[in-house]
């Protein structure tokens, strides 16, 4: 993004993504088995939620809100 895009007021604000639960199990999983984080901090980081979760198409995934200097939430990575 271009500083310009980003002082850009004209576009839609941001909205933060609900969480869905239910994928949680799933992206957990992934995390530990498949990514190889430790349990202690995903689970340290689901709890302190800088880790959601979302289901597109039937697929769960693991949701990382990006907050700005204030905390505010600003987007969001999808890994």
């Amino acid at each position: 993004m271009t500083p310009a895009e980003a002082s850009d007021t004209s576009r839609r604000p941001y909205t933060p993504m609900v969480d869905q639960p239910a994928a949680w199990p799933a992206v957990r999983r992934y995390l530990i088995r498949d990514r190889a984080l430790p349990a202690d901090t995903v689970d340290r980081l689901r709890a302190d939620d800088r880790i959601r979760t979302a289901r597109w198409g039937g697929v769960p995934y693991a949701v990382f809100p990006l907050r700005d200097a204030s905390g505010r939430e600003v987007g969001a990575v999808l890994p």
